[in-house]
């Protein structure tokens, strides 16, 4: 919700956001663990996208339930701030 208000057209805004979520799906643990990538890399992978993999991780391989509730509780309040942030950056337009 946030790129897009910056790019001129809602293809653009699609481009733009695309760009920046398929190199954050490798750099922040969802296609391997974390522990396994370069310690330079760890240090950058404190994303909410992390948290949510991992969480996903708990409940869907290891069976950790509370791990995943805990993991998914992050990632909503993160949304939310940042949903809270779209919101007030959008202009409002009355047709």
């Amino acid at each position: 919700m946030i790129i897009p208000r910056f790019t001129k057209s809602e293809e653009a805004g699609s481009m733009a956001a695309n760009a920046i979520v398929l190199p954050m799906t490798f750099l922040f643990g969802a296609f391997f663990q974390l522990r396994e990538m370069p310690g330079h890399l760890q240090r950058i992978s404190v994303f909410p996208l992390t948290y949510m993999n991992q969480g996903l991780r708990d409940a869907l391989v290891h069976g950790n339930m509370e791990g995943a509730c805990l993991n998914l509780a992050l990632v909503v309040i993160v949304a939310l701030a940042l949903m809270g942030v779209a919101v007030l950056i959008t202009r409002w337009e009355v047709e």
